[in-house]
């Protein structure tokens, strides 16, 4: 367990220090395509790991780019289901920082299109898929942005460097 501290941690510091809050130069920073804000001008949706509904079962990948990279973002789904920002905010409202703190999230917006092959999203129309983009704080610490996915669905992991409410599988 001790090993598997010191790796939660080491990584949580190695991204925030090197840029876990913007992971690589000015380049790899998203383009936001589109943002959708409440009323009081928060991205939508937010909230903190104190809101109620959470994922017992989520538990934390040893994967530094997971979630942190347009590359390997968290494959949450639901979109056609319509059901996308709601297991986002369920999916957030799960992640603790590394010694167990509190966070608090919210949607930047989306950014990254792409192609949509499967045939469930193209017998609905849609042909063009895009990333949303999260802003997780834990404590006063700066942002650091989470890649998700509505598109695909497969087994989720929080990123590494965070822990999480539930006790795992």
């Amino acid at each position: 367990m001790t090993i598997l501290r010191s790796l939660v941690a080491s990584s949580l510091a190695i991204l925030l220090l090197g840029g876990m809050a913007g992971r690589g130069d000015a380049s790899d920073q998203p383009v936001i395509e589109a943002r959708t804000q409440s009323s009081d001008g928060r991205g939508s949706p937010s909230g903190s790991s104190n809101d109620e509904k959470y994922l017992p079962w989520l538990v934390p990948t040893e994967d530094p780019e997971y979630g942190y990279t347009k590359t390997k973002p968290v494959q949450i789904g639901g979109f056609l289901e319509g059901a996308g920002h709601n297991w986002s905010a369920q999916y957030f409202a799960s992640l603790l920082g590394p010694d167990g703190e509190a966070t608090h999230f919210e949607r930047v917006g989306s950014c990254c299109g792409f192609a949509l092959n499967d045939e469930k999203f193209v017998a609905e129309g849609f042909k063009v898929g895009f990333l949303d983009v999260y802003d997780v704080v834990i404590g006063d610490s700066p942002p650091v942005k989470v890649y998700v996915s509505l598109y695909g669905e497969e087994r989720i992991y929080a990123p590494a460097g965070f822990t999480t409410r539930g006790a795992g599988p």
